[in-house]
């Protein structure tokens, strides 16, 4: 999975008990508990941290404000070390969302790479991530 975009950001999207125990973040995507993501959960999030991260209200984030939401990422990965949440850091790097590469990152870039990411992860194009997208937990827990 060489460039996908986790938010696990995303650090762990809860695909299992296993996973939902194995990080708190998981209640980041998760966000109705039922051990898995859907699209709209992922769009939900990332508005969330759009609205969160923009504090100037421009409807995109600039080289402050994306820094900030770098080290947020840095973090939460260094808090879980997870595959996934080591992958938010570089997945969600401005380099990567930054498409036009203008500098800001738009509401709208990062709605794209959500959905990049998003559909990368969903292996079995069930419109969901679960357990059933991953051979082994460990992978998608360590990357082992």
């Amino acid at each position: 999975m060489s460039r996908l975009l986790p938010f696990a950001l995303a650090a762990a999207l809860a695909g299992s008990p296993v996973l939902s125990s194995e990080t708190a973040s998981s209640q980041l995507w998760d966000l109705d508990a039922n051990n898995r993501v859907t699209m709209t959960e992922v769009e939900q999030r990332l508005s969330a941290i759009m609205s969160k991260y923009d504090k100037d209200g421009d409807g995109a984030l600039n080289a402050q404000e994306y820094d900030a939401f770098d080290k947020a990422r840095e973090e939460e990965a260094a808090k879980h070390g997870t595959s996934l949440a080591l992958r938010a850091v570089t997945g969600l790097s401005r380099g990567y969302v930054d498409t036009n590469f203008d500098g800001l990152v738009t509401r709208e870039e990062l709605m794209a790479a959500g959905r990049k990411w998003f559909n990368g992860m969903d292996r079995n194009n069930d419109g969901q991530i679960d357990d059933q997208d991953f051979n082994d937990i460990k992978e998608f827990t360590t990357g082992d």
